[in-house]
């Protein structure tokens, strides 16, 4: 079984330009990290992977003249890169790391390593919640995840930070399609920060290895760094005030889809609150969807949450008000079907106060531009039971037409009238033309 690390970096920074290349203790960051990666002891290769545009030359080049394979694949898909790689090297276990954290230690690898072969694990990690210091995260994974993942992640965030559709698709995040494993630190230590996003990181790090020193710096383990820092407690303030993962929270806001009124974002089990189980069991919310006459409790519809996430074929997103971010209600593109173009609408604005504003309406409005230009569907399917002219409204008004007209049988049994109705990619861009 063969066991390769691939360390994700690039020069193209935005916070802080050609980061892995600032001196540290007289050589290339990077190279500083791989040399300390390397001291595992069961990785059987090392490989960066940086980008293919030519702004990344001189980084593959420095770390092919101090003796370390490169791979270079996709600038901006390094979910694709790390697939690439991976096949390239016949991975069979895969070590995610990335090109900002000096000092990660190879003693903590080896034991996510471990865990992963003997476990029988697709997926293990340390920071499901985060438990180690910032600078210390690590993912090890099957190559079938990884295939899985490139083959069917369609987020820029997922193809970004190539790990966040596998904590999903795991018992990490509630659902059972591979076997997860989380390993905690013995004690929390997510408040020390040792990885460069800011200037402050790099001030931090350049005194850090003062006080420990550049030589035994090289060979300092985790546990070494931290007691430093307790006796200089200075040091940590440096950086303290840097929000960790900034980088992937700004990638997951990137994802919002903003109108005028409202934007739309993921729904997630966090959104499952007293208000949404008061709109899930209100007659009259639920009176004309799939799940009129149905109780739930708060677990079930945790669980549909994650459920619907984890679907690939899903767009499930809450409708957020802007000014105060009130969550209004959820719409969703369903049963998409990348082959045929096609997807299926529906929604549901869960305070009552705010219905004939027009939000249900700018919602339907804003998912299809989304399926239409960034998923590139072709065909938009909705229906609305009869006795629901204002869910008519709110499809007609985005330029949808009818089609068909038949019954449906929904959870609780009631046989209902279903209209159906769709709008192609051409009629939704002639709408908005008008």
């Amino acid at each position: 079984m063969k066991v390769v690390a691939i360390i994700q970096a690039r020069m193209g920074s935005k916070r802080l330009p050609g980061k892995v290349l600032l001196d540290l203790t007289g050589k290339p960051m990077i190279c500083f990290l791989l040399e300390r990666i390397s001291k595992s002891r069961t990785l059987d290769e090392v490989v960066l992977a940086t980008g293919d545009g030519e702004d990344n030359d001189k980084l593959a080049e420095i770390v092919k003249n101090s003796g370390f394979k490169v791979y270079r694949g996709p600038e901006d898909d390094v979910l694709a890169r790390y697939s690439q790689a991976a096949k390239h090297y016949k991975a069979d276990i895969i070590v995610r790391l990335t090109g900002d954290c000096p000092f990660m230690d190879p003693n903590v690898i080896d034991d996510l390593v471990k865990v992963c072969i003997q476990g029988g694990y697709d997926y293990v990690t340390n920071v499901k919640p985060p438990t180690w210091p910032d600078g210390l995260d690590v993912s090890v994974f099957a190559h079938k995840i990884l295939n899985d993942a490139h083959l069917e992640a369609y987020n820029k965030s997922d193809r970004e930070h190539v790990v966040p559709w596998m904590w999903r698709m795991t018992s990490l995040e509630g659902i059972d399609r591979y076997q997860a494993a989380n390993i905690k630190c013995d004690q929390d230590l997510s408040e020390f920060r040792f990885t460069v996003d800011e200037k402050e990181d790099y001030k931090f790090l350049k005194q850090l290895v003062a006080k420990i020193g550049e030589t035994e710096v090289q060979n300092a383990g985790f546990e070494d760094i931290i007691s430093c820092l307790l006796k200089n407690p200075g040091l940590q303030k440096i950086n303290c005030n840097i929000e960790r993962d900034a980088g992937f929270k700004n990638s997951i806001e990137k994802e919002n889809i903003d109108g005028k009124q409202i934007y739309l974002r993921d729904v997630g089990p966090a959104d499952v609150n007293e208000n949404y189980l008061m709109w899930m069991n209100d007659p009259e919310v639920t009176e004309y969807t799939a799940s009129s006459g149905l109780k739930y409790t708060k677990a079930e519809l945790v669980k549909y949450v994650v459920q619907q996430q984890a679907n690939t074929a899903n767009i499930f997103k809450a409708i957020i008000l802007r000014g105060d971010n009130k969550h209004i209600g959820n719409i969703k593109l369903g049963s998409i079907d990348f082959k045929s173009g096609t997807g299926d609408m529906g929604l549901i604005i869960g305070e009552k106060s705010l219905w004939g504003r027009g939000y249900g309406a700018e919602a339907v409005g804003l998912l299809c531009r989304y399926a239409f230009s960034d998923l590139k569907l072709n065909i938009v399917t909705a229906g609305y039971f009869d006795g629901n002219p204002a869910s008519a409204k709110v499809f007609i008004k985005n330029n949808f037409r009818f089609e068909s007209r038949n019954t449906m049988r929904i959870n609780n049994g009631t046989e209902v009238f279903v209209n159906w109705l769709s709008l192609n990619n051409k009629e939704f861009y002639d709408r908005k033309k008008k």
